[in-house]
């Protein structure tokens, strides 16, 4: 049986229906028949008012959830309590600097800051800290305790007999890390002025890179406050 075909008016282009069937459907927008189709009449070759195009949700599609990217800062889930820093005292390498900034941000630091030295942008920034993090820069110690945030300790970063080992640290809810320099460490005056000390436990009595254990110290502040 050959197939069922209505042919449009000369001089137009309609849409042919084969064996009754309804109408095709092309992104979202229904064909409607030839022009020449009786606007009364009924069954498979009636017309239909061309519809509206509509944008389809992909959840509903897919069953889903629409999920979108949005930059936010590390959370553990609860509400973020307290707030900390990190800096180096007479750094002499900037490399450093851009490395620990790197981390501070990544860990969600407040800011980051020099005592002493100035920060020039190093191959090592690759991540557009600044955008994020901001550093700021202290001329000596006194202009760092002068204008450090009301009750935030000064934590200083040193291998010390009374430093605690950073196994066994109870990190401050509102704390500022300072670490010295790659050669000289933090002077005797500096550790006087600290709150408290930590030190980075290491199965040889050599220092770690400043960068390494500023990074290692936020990696553990920020993993005893989500096992808390």
């Amino acid at each position: 049986m050959a197939p069922r075909t209505q042919d449009c008016p000369s001089g137009s282009r309609g849409v042919q229906h084969q064996y009754g069937r309804t109408p095709s459907t092309v992104r979202g927008l229904v064909r409607s028949p030839c022009p020449s189709q009786p606007s009364g009449s009924t069954g498979a070759h009636e017309p239909r008012r061309r519809a509206r195009p509509h944008r389809r949700n992909p959840s509903a599609h897919q069953g889903q959830p629409v999920t979108t990217t949005t930059l936010a800062l590390p959370t553990t889930g609860e509400p973020r309590r307290g707030y900390f820093a990190i800096g180096i005292y007479a750094t002499k390498t900037s490399r450093n600097v851009g490395m620990l900034w790197r981390a501070a941000a990544l860990y969600g630091a407040a800011f980051v800051f020099t005592v002493g030295a100035r920060y020039r942008h190093q191959a090592t920034d690759t991540c557009k800290t600044p955008l994020h993090t901001p550093l700021l820069h202290f001329c000596d110690l006194e202009d760092l305790v002068e204008h450090l945030p009301h009750a935030c300790q000064l934590v200083g970063v040193e291998m010390s007999e009374n430093a605690v080992p950073l196994t066994r640290f109870v990190h401050p809810a509102r704390a500022a890390y300072l670490l010295g320099a790659e050669d000289t460490g933090l002077p005797a005056p500096v550790l006087d002025r600290c709150h408290t000390l930590l030190t980075v436990p290491t199965m040889l009595p050599i220092s770690l890179n400043v960068a390494v254990a500023g990074s290692i110290t936020l990696y553990d502040r920020h993993a005893k406050a989500v096992a808390r």
